[in-house]
């Protein structure tokens, strides 16, 4: 259910930001003129195609949410990242890399015993 919830708010989102984009550009035709009101009908039209590709988009954007339900609801991908992922055990430099412990030599030595 929540994933129908889902498709249902990106595909409404996309419908409002088509119609937005629309919109703003439909105004392009009404900045560009000297008689505003001849152009009403080019801004009808730019404000339909924005808002007919927003529905388009949308049906997209929410069909491709519904098709990889799925994909991040595996357990086992979490753990096949920690597996690849896991603490290395072999001993030298590699091995503390990313532990984020400093200790007070490695500073001293690093500012160079100041």
């Amino acid at each position: 259910m929540a994933k129908k919830v889902q498709a249902a708010v990106r595909f409404v989102a996309a419908a409002i930001a088509g119609g937005v984009l629309g919109a703003f550009i439909g105004l392009f035709s009404y900045a560009n003129s000297v008689q505003a009101d001849v152009h009403d009908g080019r801004f009808g039209a730019i404000l339909c195609i924005g808002i007919v590709s927003g529905l388009i988009g949308g049906f997209f954007w929410a069909r491709r949410g519904l098709k990889n339900e799925d994909a991040g609801d595996d357990p086992q991908v979490g753990i096949s990242l920690l597996k690849k992922y896991h603490r290395s055990s072999v001993g030298g430099e590699d091995s503390e890399a990313g532990q984020y412990s400093i200790g007070d030599a490695y500073l001293k030595k690093l500012l160079g015993r100041r």
